[in-house]
């Protein structure tokens, strides 16, 4: 069987014709930004296919006697490596293990959570030095609620200032939001994109009120509702690396089902034991948390490599 590939972009004629070779499309799709086509000719004896084609815009086959033609056009995105692990490795039947990959995601969260609870504790520290009975009390019944309050809804909606890996939203970043849209097929179901907008504004409120709620309580930021919290924010940052600047597919299930979901209920039982109002009040987050993980898997189920298989579930090599 003769197997070439095509690829052109956009409406303009093909850029190359490369018989036998996957691995040199790849070098070539790294370097551009904008959507390439790969069309994959196979002539001979037409074999089994992937069960699943991701981005197929069209498929024909033609016979001739004994002889059949299969051509497959694909739509992939060429603004970078991470959605052609299957042409880079120029191997169709396997996905290699990052270890160095996981490794960078394990140490960004450790020394993001380290870093967080050591602004907690500087922020303690100006706290208690501050008194309450300054301004005939009004320092401690109005100003110290109010600055732990924004401290706090800070924490809650930009934790992603303090992460070492590139944790930034798609709906916070309009050329990520552009190429995550273009780029991955969705269920007809999912929220619209402003949804997700007001589900996270909501949640911050929440995270911030809560959050006060336990520091009246307890008088301080080093308790275990605390820690929990800032666990589950830095877990929470590293996912938005897997899930959107990396597309790391497959790994991003595992971590939003046992590392973001996980960690949200612990945050809701930390808060409640703690202080049944704060817990109530958080309890939101951990809902919209058990749905999301649903979405995050139909997405990878709808995504699969251009070689019809399915992303694994742990982090890919991608060069």
């Amino acid at each position: 069987m003769a197997t070439s590939l095509l690829v052109s972009r956009g409406s303009s004629p093909p850029l190359s014709s490369v018989p036998q070779s996957r691995g040199s499309v790849a070098s070539r799709l790294r370097s551009r930004r904008e959507l390439a086509t790969v069309s994959v000719v196979q002539t001979g004896p037409l074999i089994s296919s992937p069960s699943r084609d991701l981005f197929s815009a069209r498929k024909h086959k033609s016979q001739t006697g004994g002889t059949r033609t299969s051509t497959r056009t694909y739509a992939i995105p060429a603004y970078g490596p991470t959605l052609l692990p299957y042409y880079s490795r120029g191997a169709s039947t396997s996905f290699d293990f990052d270890a160095a990959l996981l490794a960078r995601y394990v140490g960004a969260t450790v020394l993001q959570f380290a870093l967080l609870v050591a602004a907690l504790k500087g922020f303690d520290v100006v706290m208690n030095a501050t008194p309450d009975a300054a301004l005939g009390g009004k320092v401690g019944t109005y100003v110290k609620p109010a600055l732990a309050w924004i401290s706090f809804a800070f924490l809650a909606v930009k934790s992603r200032t303090f992460a070492f890996v590139n944790a930034a939203r798609p709906d916070a970043n309009t050329a990520m939001e552009k190429r995550v849209m273009k780029e991955r097929v969705r269920p007809s179901w999912q929220p619209p994109g402003f949804a997700f907008g007001i589900i996270w504004s909501t949640i911050g409120l929440l995270r911030a009120t809560s959050c006060l709620m336990i520091y009246q309580t307890v008088g301080t930021t080093m308790c275990w509702p605390f820690l929990a919290i800032l666990a589950h924010l830095c877990i929470g940052d590293t996912w938005n690396a897997v899930n959107n600047a990396d597309g790391q597919l497959g790994f991003s299930v595992l971590l939003v089902w046992f590392g973001v979901h996980i960690s949200a209920w612990n945050v809701v039982k930390a808060f409640y034991l703690t202080n049944q109002s704060a817990g109530f009040t958080i309890l939101p987050m951990a809902c919209w948390l058990t749905i999301a993980p649903i979405l995050v898997t139909h997405i990878w189920l709808l995504n699969p490599a251009p070689n019809g298989k399915r992303y694994p579930l742990y982090p890919v090599r991608t060069h």
